[in-house]
């Protein structure tokens, strides 16, 4: 048999081989599969960051609970969201206020009309941002690089 038919049966015989289909296959779709799991990955790092910002405003209003309106935690509840949350106090709203027979009033420190009924309350809301890991790719398709997380939390003092 000569070399040229050699070689053509050869190729033939490779051409009809299907043992390397699985390894082509598997190349052609990691790259996909890759993509799914980083993205994944990074959606639940966002959200463990959001669960951080949640937990510190909890913290806070626990704080406020704890010592009631006139301790000295209540007047410093956003010093205390900022440590629990690694944040500036700039990125924190603490926000007082009273509500007499529903209707909200302009100061926590009013007091209702006889015969109406009053309520307290406290909210402390955290503003933060979160970093993809792939904040390039989120650029290339014209979306924010960073995204922004915010935790809050609310609780009646009175």
């Amino acid at each position: 048999m000569s070399r040229t038919a050699r070689l053509r049966r050869g190729w033939l015989r490779l051409l009809r081989s299907e043992r390397g289909t699985s390894v082509i296959e598997l190349s052609a779709l990691s790259p996909m599969l890759l993509s799914m799991v980083l993205g994944l990955v990074d959606a639940s790092q966002g959200f463990s960051a959001k669960l951080k910002l949640q937990q510190a405003a909890t913290r806070a209003i626990e704080m406020a609970t704890a010592g009631g309106m006139a301790s000295p935690a209540f007047n410093s509840l956003a010093d205390e969201a900022a440590t629990a949350s690694g944040v500036s106090t700039n990125n924190i709203t603490v926000t007082k206020w009273l509500e007499c027979n529903g209707t909200r009033q302009d100061s926590v420190d009013a007091i209702c009309a006889d015969g109406q009924q009053y309520a307290r309350y406290v909210s402390v809301q955290i503003n933060g941002t979160y970093t993809p890991m792939l904040s390039s790719a989120m650029r290339a398709f014209g979306l924010p690089g960073t995204l922004t997380i915010v935790g809050k939390a609310s609780v009646r003092m009175q």
